[in-house]
Protein backbone atom coordinates (compact mmCIF):
# COMPACT_ATOMS: atom_id res chain seq x y z
CA UNK A 1 0.00 0.00 0.00
CA UNK A 2 2.76 2.46 0.95
CA UNK A 3 4.58 1.68 -2.30
CA UNK A 4 1.48 2.42 -4.37
CA UNK A 5 0.84 5.67 -2.50
CA UNK A 6 4.43 6.76 -3.18
CA UNK A 7 3.95 6.02 -6.89
CA UNK A 8 0.77 8.10 -7.04
CA UNK A 9 2.40 11.04 -5.25
CA UNK A 10 5.69 11.04 -7.17
CA UNK A 11 4.28 10.58 -10.69
CA UNK A 12 2.78 14.12 -11.00
CA UNK A 13 5.79 15.61 -9.18
CA UNK A 14 8.22 14.03 -11.62
CA UNK A 15 6.08 15.06 -14.56
CA UNK A 16 6.06 18.66 -13.34
CA UNK A 17 9.72 19.02 -12.34
CA UNK A 18 11.44 16.76 -14.86
CA UNK A 19 8.89 16.70 -17.69
CA UNK A 20 9.24 12.98 -17.02
CA UNK A 21 8.71 10.79 -20.07
CA UNK A 22 8.32 7.02 -20.21
CA UNK A 23 8.78 5.15 -23.49
CA UNK A 24 8.15 1.46 -24.12
CA UNK A 25 6.01 0.84 -21.05
CA UNK A 26 4.01 -1.69 -23.07
CA UNK A 27 7.05 -4.01 -23.04
CA UNK A 28 6.68 -4.67 -19.31
CA UNK A 29 4.48 -7.62 -18.29
CA UNK A 30 2.14 -6.69 -15.46
CA UNK A 31 2.24 -10.18 -13.96
CA UNK A 32 4.87 -12.87 -13.53
CA UNK A 33 8.59 -12.66 -12.83
CA UNK A 34 10.20 -9.67 -14.52
CA UNK A 35 13.69 -8.26 -14.10
CA UNK A 36 14.35 -4.73 -15.33
CA UNK A 37 18.04 -4.07 -16.02
CA UNK A 38 18.94 -0.39 -16.30
CA UNK A 39 21.91 1.91 -16.64
CA UNK A 40 22.72 3.95 -13.53
CA UNK A 41 23.44 7.69 -13.62
CA UNK A 42 22.09 9.21 -10.41
CA UNK A 43 20.61 8.59 -6.97
CA UNK A 44 17.33 9.53 -8.61
CA UNK A 45 17.31 6.38 -10.74
CA UNK A 46 15.61 3.98 -8.28
CA UNK A 47 12.55 6.19 -7.66
CA UNK A 48 12.42 7.02 -11.38
CA UNK A 49 12.15 3.35 -12.29
CA UNK A 50 9.68 2.68 -9.48
CA UNK A 51 7.41 5.44 -10.72
CA UNK A 52 7.86 4.60 -14.41
CA UNK A 53 6.48 1.08 -13.87
CA UNK A 54 3.11 2.19 -12.59
CA UNK A 55 1.25 -1.09 -13.08
CA UNK A 56 3.13 -3.17 -10.51
CA UNK A 57 5.47 -3.01 -7.56
CA UNK A 58 9.19 -3.63 -8.00
CA UNK A 59 11.86 -4.77 -5.57
CA UNK A 60 15.50 -3.68 -5.60
CA UNK A 61 18.75 -3.70 -3.65
CA UNK A 62 20.68 -0.75 -2.22
CA UNK A 63 24.05 -0.47 -0.51
CA UNK A 64 23.91 -1.55 3.13
CA UNK A 65 25.30 1.79 4.33
CA UNK A 66 21.96 3.43 3.56
CA UNK A 67 20.26 1.27 6.20
CA UNK A 68 22.31 2.55 9.15
CA UNK A 69 19.86 5.39 9.87
CA UNK A 70 16.78 3.65 11.27
CA UNK A 71 14.03 5.98 9.94
CA UNK A 72 15.52 5.93 6.44
CA UNK A 73 15.96 2.16 6.64
CA UNK A 74 12.26 1.83 7.48
CA UNK A 75 11.37 3.98 4.46
CA UNK A 76 13.55 1.91 2.15
CA UNK A 77 12.07 -1.37 3.33
CA UNK A 78 8.55 0.03 2.94
CA UNK A 79 9.49 0.71 -0.70
CA UNK A 80 10.64 -2.90 -1.27
CA UNK A 81 14.34 -2.10 -0.97
CA UNK A 82 16.70 -4.47 0.85
CA UNK A 83 20.41 -4.10 1.65
CA UNK A 84 23.39 -5.57 -0.16
CA UNK A 85 26.95 -5.46 1.16
CA UNK A 86 29.53 -4.07 -1.21
CA UNK A 87 33.11 -5.16 -1.66
CA UNK A 88 32.46 -8.89 -1.84
CA UNK A 89 29.64 -11.13 -3.12
CA UNK A 90 26.65 -10.84 -0.77
CA UNK A 91 25.14 -14.30 -1.22
CA UNK A 92 22.27 -13.60 1.14
CA UNK A 93 21.11 -10.58 -0.88
CA UNK A 94 21.59 -12.43 -4.17
CA UNK A 95 19.51 -15.38 -2.91
CA UNK A 96 16.78 -13.01 -1.82
CA UNK A 97 16.67 -11.39 -5.26
CA UNK A 98 16.46 -14.79 -6.95
CA UNK A 99 13.72 -15.97 -4.59
CA UNK A 100 11.64 -12.85 -5.24
CA UNK A 101 11.78 -13.57 -8.96
CA UNK A 102 10.90 -17.23 -8.36
CA UNK A 103 7.82 -16.00 -6.49
CA UNK A 104 6.75 -14.11 -9.62
CA UNK A 105 7.59 -10.64 -8.35
CA UNK A 106 9.11 -7.69 -10.18
CA UNK A 107 12.71 -6.66 -9.58
CA UNK A 108 15.10 -4.08 -10.99
CA UNK A 109 18.85 -3.81 -10.81
CA UNK A 110 21.74 -1.82 -12.20
CA UNK A 111 24.14 -4.33 -13.79
CA UNK A 112 27.03 -1.84 -13.64
CA UNK A 113 26.84 -2.02 -9.86
CA UNK A 114 27.39 1.69 -9.33
CA UNK A 115 26.62 5.08 -10.86
CA UNK A 116 28.42 6.09 -14.03
CA UNK A 117 31.05 8.74 -13.42
CA UNK A 118 30.85 10.19 -16.93
CA UNK A 119 27.30 9.49 -18.10
CA UNK A 120 28.42 6.65 -20.34
CA UNK A 121 27.37 3.02 -20.06
CA UNK A 122 29.92 0.93 -18.17
CA UNK A 123 30.57 -2.78 -18.00
CA UNK A 124 28.03 -5.04 -16.34
CA UNK A 125 29.08 -7.13 -13.36
CA UNK A 126 28.87 -10.94 -13.31
CA UNK A 127 26.73 -10.86 -10.16
CA UNK A 128 23.85 -9.53 -12.23
CA UNK A 129 24.38 -12.38 -14.68
CA UNK A 130 24.27 -14.87 -11.83
CA UNK A 131 20.91 -13.56 -10.60
CA UNK A 132 19.49 -13.84 -14.11
CA UNK A 133 20.94 -17.30 -14.70
CA UNK A 134 19.76 -18.76 -11.40
CA UNK A 135 16.28 -17.24 -11.64
CA UNK A 136 15.80 -18.51 -15.19
CA UNK A 137 16.29 -22.09 -14.05
CA UNK A 138 13.11 -22.08 -11.98
CA UNK A 139 10.79 -19.50 -13.52
CA UNK A 140 9.77 -18.00 -16.86
CA UNK A 141 11.82 -14.88 -16.29
CA UNK A 142 11.30 -11.87 -18.54
CA UNK A 143 14.29 -9.53 -18.77
CA UNK A 144 13.53 -5.95 -19.80
CA UNK A 145 16.37 -3.54 -20.66
CA UNK A 146 15.92 0.08 -19.60
CA UNK A 147 17.82 3.27 -20.41
CA UNK A 148 17.59 6.36 -18.22
CA UNK A 149 18.57 9.73 -19.67
CA UNK A 150 18.91 13.07 -17.94
CA UNK A 151 18.93 11.98 -14.30
CA UNK A 152 22.65 12.83 -13.98
CA UNK A 153 21.68 16.45 -14.76
CA UNK A 154 18.61 16.45 -12.53
CA UNK A 155 20.66 15.20 -9.58
CA UNK A 156 24.43 15.08 -10.24
CA UNK A 157 26.93 13.28 -8.04
CA UNK A 158 27.35 15.10 -4.75
CA UNK A 159 24.14 17.11 -5.14
CA UNK A 160 21.60 17.22 -2.31
CA UNK A 161 18.84 18.92 -4.27
CA UNK A 162 17.14 18.09 -7.54
CA UNK A 163 17.19 20.34 -10.60
CA UNK A 164 14.42 20.87 -13.18
CA UNK A 165 15.98 18.93 -16.06
CA UNK A 166 14.23 16.72 -18.59
CA UNK A 167 14.37 13.04 -17.64
CA UNK A 168 13.38 10.06 -19.75
CA UNK A 169 13.13 6.31 -19.15
CA UNK A 170 12.95 3.98 -22.14
CA UNK A 171 12.09 0.29 -21.85
CA UNK A 172 13.07 -2.10 -24.62
CA UNK A 173 11.63 -5.44 -25.71
CA UNK A 174 12.57 -8.56 -23.69
CA UNK A 175 16.16 -9.75 -23.91
CA UNK A 176 16.72 -13.16 -25.50
CA UNK A 177 19.53 -15.24 -24.00
CA UNK A 178 19.15 -18.40 -26.09
CA UNK A 179 22.44 -17.85 -27.93
CA UNK A 180 24.71 -17.60 -24.89
CA UNK A 181 27.72 -19.89 -25.35
CA UNK A 182 28.70 -22.06 -22.42
CA UNK A 183 26.84 -23.83 -19.67
CA UNK A 184 27.00 -24.27 -15.95
CA UNK A 185 27.70 -21.85 -13.14
CA UNK A 186 30.86 -19.93 -13.90
CA UNK A 187 31.93 -16.31 -13.83
CA UNK A 188 32.56 -16.46 -17.58
CA UNK A 189 29.01 -17.57 -18.35
CA UNK A 190 27.55 -14.96 -15.98
CA UNK A 191 29.66 -12.29 -17.68
CA UNK A 192 28.39 -13.35 -21.12
CA UNK A 193 24.82 -13.09 -19.86
CA UNK A 194 25.25 -9.60 -18.44
CA UNK A 195 27.19 -8.47 -21.53
CA UNK A 196 24.20 -9.47 -23.68
CA UNK A 197 21.87 -7.49 -21.43
CA UNK A 198 24.18 -4.46 -21.46
CA UNK A 199 24.27 -4.58 -25.27
CA UNK A 200 20.48 -4.30 -25.35
CA UNK A 201 20.55 -1.40 -22.90
CA UNK A 202 23.11 0.34 -25.10
CA UNK A 203 20.80 0.06 -28.12
CA UNK A 204 18.00 2.00 -26.43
Amino acid sequence: MFYRIAQLILWPIFRLIFRFKVIGYENIPLTGPVLIASNHLSNLDPPLLGVAVRGRALNCMAKAELFKFTPFAWLLRALNVFPIKRGSPDRKAIRRAINLLKEGQGFFLFPEGTRSSNGKLGQGQPGAGMIISQAQKSCALVIIPARIRGSELAMPRGAFFIRPKHVEVKFGPPVTLDKIDGQGQSKEVYQKIVDTVMEQINRL
